[in-house]
């Protein structure tokens, strides 16, 4: 079925938590209050087992933490709770134990005019497969309790229990975004863990502000995840997460500060064409890899093709989306081929081989060495796929580390530009 939501939704985040004394006292609150509830309705025949009091309570401080957050950061937006069986039925590692069968009584609860902690908009399965899905909003009594403590974002965190390794299935078409697959754990598995796990902990004490204006913008959410693609663990394996990854480009050089300063991006140039360079053991040519002498007004489009042939894996007959606009209209696709085939022709027999999620496993590893390297370093960085944002005057180590890092995994010399603010 094919879920739909309203843009003020958000997933709910079962790992949120409090804090603070202040917002702690207001989960307590809240559970206090249901259980009485429950008590004097009659809802319960008998005390809940260990177990299930702990599934009880965890699922309370979750909800009235996300609902708390998302006043915080969006104050008319909501949370899209999934309730289906296929979700609430199942448990695997991607799972919280707050998404277990309980969770719509507990909702009902919550939502009953005697408790009004939340209110809650049901959803529905769709009669041509569209549906969508069941959402929550803090109601008054939440917000009040919330203006009477004072809550902020740094009332709030989040655990960092929830799996940070993840593996996706192939996808089946352009818009199919892949299930999460559940795996067992190997060695290989367990350093990747080790690795994002660290790279959390040391941004999460980082000094790290962000000044500019969006209150949906929560400076402390820099918890990031590793997406392995295709069902193999040698596939993709970016970065994703992170609060400045949602930010557009401008916003991030006027709104982030690393330890009071201003920062800079630092970017890997043409990286997927030079790694696949360093896999067949070839130097690339001197200059913009993208450029074809004489096609110079192309380039832009020429850099979307050499993407799709790395990624594609039969040949192309037509352009592929979104790029035909960036070639004349005299230009067809065979003789584009044929120009990025002269310009390469050390790597020219991997195009359209479907080598792209390999290509972009080796940019995750290099991208994670860097992060770990600059982190021994006390090197503050924020990566976002291929580039990192450091401060300023963190940029020359940045850089030296970043040179080193890539020579050691491709044995080519990277080219790295550097992006500032204003």
């Amino acid at each position: 079925m094919s879920i739909q939501s309203d843009s003020q939704d958000r997933p709910f985040d079962p790992w949120r938590r409090p804090r603070t004394a202040a917002a702690k006292s207001i989960v307590a609150d809240v559970m206090q209050q249901l259980q009485r509830y429950e008590h004097h309705l009659g809802l319960r025949k008998r005390k809940r087992r260990p177990k299930d009091q702990d599934v009880f309570e965890l699922s309370v401080t979750a909800l009235a933490s996300d609902l708390m957050h998302r006043v915080l950061t969006e104050p008319d937006g909501s949370l899209a709770v999934p309730l289906s069986n296929q979700v609430l039925g199942t448990s695997n590692r991607y799972r919280s134990p707050v998404l277990s069968k309980v969770l719509p009584d507990l909702l009902e609860r919550m939502a009953a005019p005697e408790m009004a902690w939340l209110t809650m908009g049901k959803g529905y399965q769709g009669v041509f497969g569209h549906g969508a899905r069941t959402t929550i909003r803090a109601a008054e009594r939440l917000r009040s309790r919330m203006e009477e403590h004072g809550i902020g974002l740094d009332d709030l965190t989040r655990l960092r229990d929830g799996e940070v390794i993840i593996l996706k299935r192939e996808k089946e078409d352009h818009w199919d975004s892949g299930e999460y697959i559940d795996y067992d754990d190997t060695p290989e598995t367990e350093v990747y863990r080790f690795e994002v796990r660290s790279i959390n902990d040391w941004l999460a004490q980082a000094h790290i502000d962000y000044i500019g204006e969006r209150t949906s913008v929560d400076p402390f959410d820099r918890s990031l995840r590793r997406v392995f693609n295709q069902g193999s663990f040698q596939r993709g394996g970016r970065l994703f997460g992170g609060f400045w990854q949602d930010l557009k480009k401008a916003e991030r050089f006027g709104d982030i500060l690393i330890n009071d300063d201003d920062i800079v991006e630092l970017d890997y140039g043409q990286m997927s064409v030079r790694i696949v360079y360093g896999m067949v053991g070839a130097t690339p040519p001197e200059g913009d890899l993208y450029l074809i002498p004489g096609k110079e007004v192309h380039r832009d489009g020429f850099k979307k093709l050499m993407n799709a042939l790395l990624f594609q894996d039969r040949l192309l007959s037509r352009y592929p989306r979104d790029t035909r606009p960036l070639f004349s209209n005299r230009m067809r696709i065979e003789e584009a081929l044929g120009l990025l085939t002269e310009r390469h022709p050390a790597i020219a027999h991997l195009f359209c081989k479907g080598i792209g999620m390999e290509m972009m496993f080796r940019e995750s590893e290099i991208l994670i060495d860097v992060l770990l390297r600059l982190q021994e370093r006390r090197v503050v960085a924020l990566p976002i796929h291929d580039a990192i944002l450091v401060s300023r005057s963190d940029e020359a180590q940045a850089r030296q580390e970043m040179t080193d890092v890539f020579t050691t995994h491709t044995g080519i010399i990277p080219v790295i530009k550097a992006e500032v603010g204003g």
